[in-house]
């Protein structure tokens, strides 16, 4: 049901519960599910902030290595998770040939309150939506952001700015096991 629902969806809010691998594993059972369908797909992604995205392009297409992408986008002093929970989402987006494209969402972290980040991260997202209407828009941001009044709310009047209104499906994944 869940996946019919994402299907539907023009833009579905998936909750990453940080610290816990699962949540991730969830959001790679989904984009499995949408590389059988062949939907094309973003991913914005919360833990690459949107001013590192040429050096998410040229990780996924392969020019530059793990080591040098996780050192580029600072990944051991700005994220708490391990790595190990993250990378099969970006195996997903190398090997799917452009099917799942990557963005870094987060624009910057340092000083800015969670309503800005979810402004910047809405502008990001409905940017994207409007230039790209055949992908499907997956974020994958942390729970506390995909709260209905945070950056949904924020995307949907950034969509309505440019007369556009999309279906969206939000994902809730604050579990305890």
């Amino acid at each position: 049901e869940m996946l019919e629902d994402v299907i539907r969806s023009d833009i579905a809010y998936v909750g990453d519960f940080h610290t816990l691998d699962k949540a991730k594993a969830t959001l790679c059972v989904l984009l499995q599910q949408m590389l059988k369908r062949k939907r094309n797909i973003t991913v914005a992604i919360e833990l690459v902030r949107a001013k590192h995205q040429q050096s998410l392009d040229r990780y996924i297409v392969g020019e530059l290595t793990e080591t040098g992408f996780l050192r580029k986008i600072n990944y051991t002093s700005e994220w708490g998770a391990p790595w190990s929970y993250y990378k099969p989402i970006f195996e997903l987006a190398k090997i799917s040939n452009g099917v799942i494209k990557l963005i870094g969402i987060d624009s910057n972290r340092d000083g800015y309150g969670c309503h800005l980040r979810d402004y910047l991260a809405a502008k990001t997202i409905s940017r994207e939506t409007i230039a790209n209407p055949e992908r499907m828009a997956i974020a994958f941001m942390g729970d506390l952001h995909i709260a209905r009044q945070h950056f949904p709310e924020k995307t949907n009047r950034q969509l309505a700015i440019y007369g556009e209104n999309k279906k969206s499906v939000i994902i809730y994944q604050n579990r305890s096991d």
